[in-house]
């Protein structure tokens, strides 16, 4: 009968290993790209202990260590790369919200006349064709009116209703309102696309 010996595993190794897997999630948000920190620090230091004082674990030292240093990097560099893509080129981006609010420092008029970027969300039931409404964020509370800006799509595209999270790009000009328009700004010849950057609200204040 063969007398099996087991090794303590490192419980530095089984963090790094922990830390490599949160990290992997900063491909979704960025900021958990500092959890390799740990990750790398304590799989170095494991991987020196299991070796002095023969431990086990070397298998998830190296695996959390590897993976932090992947991730800790690919993060960062995804949310560099999306924010890249998200505006066209010679476009301007305008934090949205901020421009439509009351007493802006930076209020929308001061881009009329301007190439910009603008991101929100397309309000339901208020577009025609080749037209939608654009607000910097969902209303709260129903029946609530949002101040935002017609889009105006270029001539002979349609745009197909979603309620994800949009980048907008056009030319903004003032518009002279009637009681059928929504806005008195309006982005004409607008390139519309998802927002890559700050997915899912985490860049709180538009682009």
């Amino acid at each position: 009968m063969s007398d099996n010996s087991y090794a303590r595993v490192s419980s530095l190794a089984v963090i790094s290993a922990v830390s490599g897997v949160a990290t992997a999630c900063s491909l979704m948000l960025t900021e958990l790209a500092l959890i390799s920190i740990v990750g790398v620090s304590t799989g170095w230091v494991a991987l020196n202990a299991i070796r002095r004082y023969e431990l086990g674990g070397a298998m998830l030292a190296r695996f959390g260590l590897i993976a932090s240093v992947v991730f800790g990097i690919a993060g960062p560099l995804n949310e560099y790369v999306a924010y890249r893509l998200e505006v066209p080129s010679g476009y301007l981006r305008v934090n949205f919200e901020m421009a439509m609010t009351k007493d802006s420092a930076e209020p929308l008029d001061l881009y009329v006349g301007e190439k910009v970027s603008l991101k929100g969300y397309e309000l339901y039931g208020r577009g025609v064709e080749g037209q939608f409404y654009l607000v910097p964020h969902v209303s709260r509370s129903f029946g609530d009116v949002v101040s935002g800006v017609v889009v105006e799509l270029p001539p002979g595209q349609t745009w197909k209703r979603n309620d994800n999270r949009l980048t907008v790009s056009g030319t903004l000009v003032r518009t002279k309102r009637r009681s059928e328009s929504p806005s008195t700004f309006k982005l004409t010849q607008a390139v519309v696309r998802w927002s890559l950057w700050g997915w899912g609200g985490r860049r709180r204040g538009g682009c």
